[in-house]
């Protein structure tokens, strides 16, 4: 009896070990009351379905915590913006401000070139001085610069501190002048981590029936 014993410990303490990891993916969701249009924090696992290949998964973990971000605000500086720079840069400088400490956040423009007025800073006052520098532009080359606002907000990733990205577009939605397609813009945002929000803005005598519903398809990309 007692070599048996022995013999069935000796077996256990030989027997192989396979590391196994688990591989958390982090989900940014963005929910608002149907109603009243306001932000709603207080989600619970419940209100979640998470579905692989049609089938409901279990959730593991779940937990809500305030997590940085790397911003871009991205301003339709085109000759189409013609009389709103103004209302831009006071709509901007708003965005700017609302950002919290930890915010990082790039100020560009962009008519038929992407421009840096300030890159990416913690320093939120700084960039707003910098929207004293938004100039007006000429052709629109709005395709293009979502592009690359979004190559850009890839390039946050790194480092040890976990961010949230997003890029925030106000435009008019017309594009002029572009050598990439609207399909483009939209495949670089849909493999990436970026949240692009759209702040859609017209002058009254903008007659374009199309413009409205690119920003609309941009807001689902």
């Amino acid at each position: 009896m007692v070599i048996a014993t022995l013999f069935v410990l000796l077996q256990a303490a030989q027997a192989p070990v396979f590391p196994a990891q688990v591989q958390g993916v982090g989900v940014t969701i963005s929910a608002t009351d149907t109603r009243t249009g306001a932000p709603v924090s207080d989600l619970k696992p419940e209100d979640f379905a998470v579905l692989e290949n049609g089938k409901r998964q279990e959730i593991q973990l779940f937990e809500r915590k305030a997590v940085p971000a790397s911003v871009i605000i991205l301003l339709d500086t085109s000759s189409s913006m013609l009389g709103l720079l103004p209302s831009i840069r006071e709509a901007a400088s708003r965005l700017v401000r609302s950002l919290r400490s930890g915010d990082e956040v790039q100020v560009a423009t962009f008519d038929d070139h992407y421009r840096i007025l300030s890159d990416f800073t913690t320093n939120h006052e700084m960039a707003v001085a910098s929207l004293t520098d938004a100039r007006q532009g000429s052709d629109t080359a709005l395709n293009r610069a979502v592009y690359t606002a979004t190559r850009y907000l890839e390039q946050r990733s790194g480092g040890e501190v976990q961010r949230r990205r997003i890029l925030i577009l106000l435009s008019d939605g017309e594009n002029t002048y572009d050598s990439f397609s609207y399909e483009m813009a939209e495949d670089a945002l849909r493999r990436s981590p970026v949240v692009c929000y759209v702040v859609h803005l017209r002058r009254a005598t903008l007659i374009d029936p199309d413009a409205r519903e690119r920003a609309r398809q941009f807001m689902q990309s």
